[in-house]
């Protein structure tokens, strides 16, 4: 349902804003980029491990808070 999608990235939007603050990610074209979302699914993008293992523990940290499980 296209309502929901939208929906969840309303929900899910204090989450990712401070998820791009707090994370560089890649960069590209001279933009840095870490995280994709699109419909229900996120994508982050890291430039080292120990970055990606953060990216995790801080997503699932926050989508816990609203009771939003991810899977790896």
């Amino acid at each position: 349902c296209p309502l929901s999608c939208a929906l969840f990235l309303i929900y899910i939007n204090p989450i990712i804003n401070k998820f791009i603050k707090k994370f560089k990610g890649i960069e590209i074209n001279g933009q840095n980029l870490a995280l994709l979302a699109s419909v229900d699914d996120l994508a982050i993008m890291a430039s080292s491990n120990h970055e990606i293992q953060e990216m995790v523990y801080f997503l699932k940290e926050n989508l816990d808070i609203l009771q939003i499980k991810i899977s790896i």
